[in-house]
């Protein structure tokens, strides 16, 4: 997949588009870093309108699409499986947790550092700030990550007003 995200040749929607050759490059270059449902939905928009492919490849697609939207889901309802199960261990249910807790616990001391840098609280001055602000974009990612899987998203918390009705 070269210059393509790895993650895109991982699904079966990805690996088809990169299978069918140069037609798809376009396709695949307008996700870009998108992930999950967004990609999917980009895919799925891109295939439709796209002039080059095949009635038969655009609607091989979208059944891969479908496909690779309903194991998203299933792993969602997965891992809320196994924390409502009787049956799951002590670990299974607290290891996720504990290592969100622990990426969290990251980004908060290298917000607490930088903040400290910045009020010049430490005083070593050959601190050189590119990889620790290069790190902390990478934990800060992950942290938005926890806190939206754990605190849902507004769109989430619009359909569970809608199902309460």
């Amino acid at each position: 997949m070269g210059e393509f995200k790895e993650e895109h040749g991982k699904t079966r929607v990805g690996a088809f588009l990169k299978n069918i050759g140069n037609i798809a490059d376009p396709i695949l270059k307008a996700v870009g870093n998108l992930t999950g449902f967004e990609a999917l939905n980009v895919i799925s928009d891109l295939i439709v309108t796209d002039k080059e492919l095949s009635a038969e490849q655009k609607q091989e697609a979208v059944s891969l699409i479908q496909l690779d939207r309903a194991d998203l889901i299933n792993a969602r309802e997965n891992n809320t499986l196994i924390q409502e199960s009787q049956f799951s261990s002590w670990m299974d249910k607290t290891i996720p947790f504990i290592i969100d807790l622990f990426i969290l616990m990251i980004w908060g001391a290298l917000t607490m550092f930088i903040l400290a840098k910045y009020f010049h609280l430490v005083t070593a001055t050959n601190i050189d700030m590119s990889p620790i602000l290069g790190i902390y974009a990478g934990v800060t990612g992950l942290a938005t990550q926890i806190v939206s899987y754990h605190r849902g998203s507004s769109a989430g918390s619009k359909m569970k007003d809608l199902l309460k009705r």
